[in-house]
């Protein structure tokens, strides 16, 4: 079992639980749809690169970045981007 504790707001925690499953209990989990863009800076993201290094190597600007983030995050039920960089290797959707 892996639990993480994440700040949520001031005075605030999420805790995060991952349960191990038992052998044979597998349940198909839809994969989120990805833009090839929001693929993209998923990768960048997971290689530790920051908000102005994604933006200068995709050729896009900062807002742009927060965007895809965001959709990142909505898709993926996270609260931060680097939760998002977590859950994508858990799916197999980064290749790490």
């Amino acid at each position: 079992m892996q639990i993480n504790i994440l700040p949520f707001q001031p005075e605030l925690i999420r805790i995060v639980l991952f349960l191990p499953q038992a052998v044979g209990e597998a349940t198909p989990v839809a994969l989120p749809k990805l833009t090839s863009r929001e693929t993209s800076v998923l990768r960048l993201a997971a290689s530790g690169q920051r908000r102005d290094r994604i933006a200068y190597e995709l050729n896009i600007s900062l807002p742009t970045v927060d965007m895809h983030c965001r959709n990142l995050r909505q898709k993926l039920s996270a609260l931060t981007t680097s939760e998002a960089v977590a859950i994508a290797a858990k799916m197999n959707l980064l290749d790490v």
